[in-house]
């Protein structure tokens, strides 16, 4: 290299020996072209050494760091989020960056139900890829398809990655259809948090209160249509040549929701809709995460494709984002409804509540288990971000004996200073053991009836109901006072956190064999019900905060 070096500027010393006019006047005409390049930025790869260095850099460094042994100081929470298309559910994507920002990996999975074919799949890559541009956010997205949701996200949980480069974290969206969506969905969605802490990952769960999917209130439709006249599509698994045709009336008619996801479940019927109209009013009859941002004044068309930027048109969208930084960070810029229309200020400011500026913001912190510390990591990661760092961190812990309260709240306080946790307040819940108020019960009961087995009664149609039952009377009591626990909790988080910007808590421990999906389901909903953004996480029993700096 130093050889290379000093030849050229030998060279260049020729050539002003040799003329000094004609070298200055090639000199003036090298950089006038570099400034005109340098000026317009044109979309082209020129194939520079420098990438390929780039590549050689990275593939070395991602083969040192198999060499070096992990220690709890060096951890970092590397997620696997399950997005799907990063566009259809921005807030998650958004909250997830936040934590992984300059910090460690972000991976965006996405599963696809059934086969489709190579071009198909590099269509969605190239979009997921557009969407990261555009919003500025350093992450991954990989793609599989599947029979359905579980084994796709098995399939995801057990490839994605390499090396050291594997997330340790899978973050999911509130599943807010359980009561009403098919069972096999509930069972597989409650499956893979068995299977994410049988992989020894950790698991966390994001629910808000206007829910997570935006696919239908952002994109426009000659998008949707794209996907159907351009993009090849392959027949799913048991379904025939008339399915795929009506599949591509209802994207053209704008009511193609999105079938990749188990938070949705919208009826099929819709596509064959008259009218956009009829279409909504069947639509809202589905998940409510579904038009969770939708209102029937705001939004009068629905894309199933919910980008508002012409996959196909890349380099009219670098230029634009370059020429202006503020258009940028401008969210009526990034977000668009249907057909390029404006959205309403209320939805953007719900698109926007993870990435805007947040002053006096209040992050609760239910510490009820030991996981290894995770559940205070994670907030205490986003009280450092720019955007929540003047936000106050308030911590909840379980008392284990209401005689001895002082002592172990003086014990959790030097506990939390030897881990450099800074917090603006400690309180100890110490009568978690309390019987729940009667409202409060009888709330639970609501949830569950629909679960909840009859009376066993002699006779043939016992067998019927044993089978058809999801929660047994047995199964109730055995779990009672965890449920009574979790209840009691319930009136605690709308004591305590009813105004908190965010409230992180401790996810109960999903028992297999124990606890039925519907049961479990129902314990979160207690949690989570009419509270600000909540988050559950548990770890995996892995260490992730030190005594030591």
């Amino acid at each position: 290299m130093w050889l290379s070096l000093v030849g050229s500027i030998l060279c260049v010393a020729v050539m002003f020996l040799i003329s000094w006019v004609t070298a200055l006047i090639t000199f003036a005409a090298v950089l006038a072209l570099y400034l005109i390049v340098a000026y317009r930025k044109p979309d082209v790869n020129w194939g520079s050494t420098t990438q390929a260095q780039t590549y050689k850099n990275a593939l070395m460094s991602v083969q040192q760091l198999n060499n070096v042994e992990e220690h709890v100081k060096n951890y970092r929470p590397q997620i696997l989020v399950l997005s799907g298309l990063p566009n259809t559910r921005p807030v998650l994507v958004d909250f997830a960056y936040m934590l992984t920002k300059n910090l460690s990996l972000l991976v965006c999975g996405h599963v696809i139900r059934g086969t489709s074919s190579q071009r198909y799949r590099n269509y969605l890559q190239d979009r997921a890829t557009t969407w990261f541009r555009k919003h500025n956010i350093k992450g991954f997205y990989s793609l599989v398809d599947g029979e359905d949701f579980e084994s796709g996200t098995r399939a995801l949980m057990q490839a994605c990655g390499i090396g050291k480069l594997k997330p340790n974290i899978l973050l999911m969206g509130y599943k807010n259809d359980w009561q009403t969506c098919d069972k096999k969905e509930l069972d597989q969605y409650f499956n893979i948090m068995h299977k994410a802490l049988d992989m020894y990952l950790s698991v966390a769960i994001l629910r808000l209160p206007t829910g997570l999917d935006c696919s239908q209130i952002l994109g426009d439709e000659s998008s949707a249509a794209k996907i159907v006249n351009d993009i090849p599509r392959t027949l799913q698994p048991n379904e025939s040549s008339a399915d795929l045709m009506s599949a591509d009336r209802s994207v053209q008619n704008g009511l193609s929701g999105s079938m990749d996801s188990l938070s949705r479940n919208v009826s099929q019927d819709a596509g064959d809709s008259p009218n956009t109209e009829n279409g909504l009013k069947q639509l809202k009859t589905s998940s409510t995460s579904d038009l969770s941002f939708m209102t029937g004044t705001q939004v009068k068309e629905v894309s199933g494709l919910p980008d508002p930027v012409d996959p196909k048109s890349p380099q009219l969208l670098t230029n634009s984002l370059r020429k202006s930084k503020q258009k940028h960070n401008d969210p009526a810029f990034l977000y668009k409804g249907p057909g390029g229309v404006e959205l309403p200020k209320e939805i953007l400011m719900e698109l926007t509540q993870f990435t805007r500026k947040r002053s006096h913001a209040v992050i609760d912190v239910w510490w009820l288990y030991d996981d290894g510390g995770l559940t205070l990591l994670l907030p205490y990661i986003i009280s450092t971000r720019r955007t929540w760092q003047s936000c106050k961190l308030r911590v909840y812990a379980l008392a284990n004996k209401k005689a001895e309260l002082e002592f172990e709240q003086r014990s959790m306080a030097s506990l939390l200073s030897k881990f450099r946790i800074d917090y603006s307040d400690l309180t100890l819940i110490p009568d978690i053991t309390k019987k729940p108020q009667e409202t409060t019960t009888t709330f639970f009961n609501e949830l569950i009836k629909d679960f909840v087995s009859s009376e066993k009664e002699n006779g043939p149609s016992n067998v019927a109901t044993e089978e058809e039952s999801i929660i047994t009377e047995d199964d109730l009591m055995a779990v009672q006072d965890k449920t009574n626990r979790y209840l009691r909790l319930r009136e605690y988080l709308h004591e305590q956190s009813m105004k908190s910007d965010l409230v992180v808590m401790t996810l109960p421990m999903p028992r297999k064999n124990i606890v039925s999906a519907p049961l479990y389901m129902a314990w979160l909903e207690s949690l989570s019900r009419d509270m600000p953004p909540f988050l559950f996480v548990r770890g995996n029993q892995t260490s992730v905060l030190t005594f030591y700096s």
